[in-house]
């Protein structure tokens, strides 16, 4: 299981993505189905989370039971597709980074302001730091907060968000924005394994940041 940047295709009109960055970044490298829609097993997810991200097999595993348990994907035969993820107030969630509440527009497609608000939050435009990560996801809680009346932030979704920006500490333009593995920008993947205890040890410090209640 390998990929290159050289992998890494625009995404086609029939094409769907998810609202994970993650996922995405691996569908248009050819890891995942590269149309989306195609419904993938268990284990070869699992499997390609820790082998692109190092996301350790029980955290990637434990995301998988609760999306199966939300009723995505087909729990029977534990298999799920990018656009299984799309269903709102599942895995995808209000306040996201760069994407619009469902309530508001597209809650799927990476939004480009969004992204460039993003983007202007890092120093150098290219790297985020943990606390410029904490603001700007503190900014975008405010705002959707403020503008969307059926807004939804429960725990689960603060797990969700936190558990996602948690991984994003880092470069961020390619992957927020082009959604690609942001190899020609010198990422390489965590020496160490994505655990839960460093998930909830970096949302401790992210939601320290934001200042933003528990």
């Amino acid at each position: 299981m390998t990929t290159s940047p050289a992998d890494a295709t625009s995404v086609q009109a029939s094409d769907v993505r998810s609202p994970c960055p993650a996922w995405n970044a691996l569908a248009n490298h050819g890891v995942f189905s590269r149309d989306g829609k195609q419904r993938m097993p268990r284990k070869f997810i699992v499997e390609a989370l820790f082998f692109h991200f190092h996301l350790d097999h029980a955290v990637g595993n434990k995301l998988l039971d609760a999306a199966f348990r939300l009723g995505l994907g087909d729990a029977e035969s534990q298999t799920i597709s990018l656009e299984d993820l799309r269903k709102h107030n599942a895995i995808e969630h209000d306040a996201s980074l760069v994407r619009k509440d469902d309530y508001l527009g597209d809650n799927s497609t990476a939004d480009q302001g969004l992204v460039n608000q993003l983007v202007s939050s890092s120093t150098d435009g290219k790297v985020v730091t943990l606390w410029q990560l904490g603001k700007f996801r503190a900014a975008r809680y405010n705002d959707s907060k403020a503008n969307n009346p059926t807004f939804k932030f429960d725990r689960f979704q603060h797990f969700v968000a936190y558990s996602e920006s948690a991984i994003l500490v880092g470069v961020i333009k390619a992957f927020m924005g082009e959604e690609r593995l942001p190899i020609e920008e010198g990422w390489v993947k965590p020496a160490a394994p994505f655990t839960s205890l460093t998930a909830q040890l970096l949302m401790l410090r992210l939601k320290t940041a934001a200042m933003l209640p528990f």
